[in-house]
């Protein structure tokens, strides 16, 4: 229930009608485990100013846009229309490193929901993984956030050398390199999910990129 006196600040406002959540809500993210074709895993460089873990490797992600309408605020603002989950592992994908996804790479690792992981608010974090094509992997260039953009390779399933990760996101690249090893490889994920057909991904064996087959 809204309370008394913000029904009637709201209503000062020009809010009729108005609902307010009673119970904290947490905040919603993607985070997204991008593996090349050449058994390298893309990490961004957080910008020295980030409020939270700077100059820190980072894996692809951010916070999900949520639907809002003018009564959620105590101030005037334009409304939002949200984005899906999937919408916003895109987006944030796009936005700091210029890799354009396709819905059908977005491959579901888990879910992280530890109140302590992010020391800015307690997060609800869709991790996913998607496997890069080699014209998406040469057309990577950091933006947004990020200052770089590093590849680390792998051996073995793992890094090659340890190194520091902000949030969670080393045991969240090591979950997904995990489960993406569960599956069987074939020359062309793409294909296989196409059932051997190839399509917008890949033209021709030269753009080819390894991948699980998802049941």
């Amino acid at each position: 229930m809204i309370s008394t006196y913000k029904r009637l600040l709201l209503k000062a406002l020009g809010w009729s009608q108005a609902y307010i959540y009673r119970y904290p809500r947490p905040s919603v993210t993607a985070t997204i485990l991008l593996v090349g074709p050449d058994q390298q895993v893309l990490w961004g460089l957080r910008q020295p100013t980030a409020d939270a873990y700077p100059n820190t490797l980072c894996l692809v992600g951010g916070f999900l846009n949520a639907k809002t309408i003018e009564a959620d605020m105590l101030a005037p603002t334009a409304e939002d229309p949200g984005e899906t989950i999937e919408e916003t592992a895109i987006r944030e994908t796009f936005e700091e490193t210029g890799i354009v996804l396709k819905p059908e790479q977005l491959i579901l690792i888990g879910s992280k929901s530890h109140p302590n992981t992010d020391p800015r608010a307690h997060v609800v974090n869709l991790c996913y993984a998607a496997i890069l094509t080699r014209a998406q992997m040469n057309s990577a260039k950091a933006g947004d956030d990020l200052q770089a953009l590093v590849w680390k390779p792998l051996q073995d399933g793992t890094f090659q050398e340890p190194f520091e990760a902000a949030f969670n996101h080393m045991e969240i690249a090591l979950e997904g390199l995990a489960k993406l090893a569960q599956y069987q490889h074939r020359t062309c994920y793409y294909c296989a999910k196409s059932q051997g057909v190839c399509g917008d991904f890949c033209k021709d064996s030269a753009s080819c990129a390894p991948g699980p087959i998802i049941p």
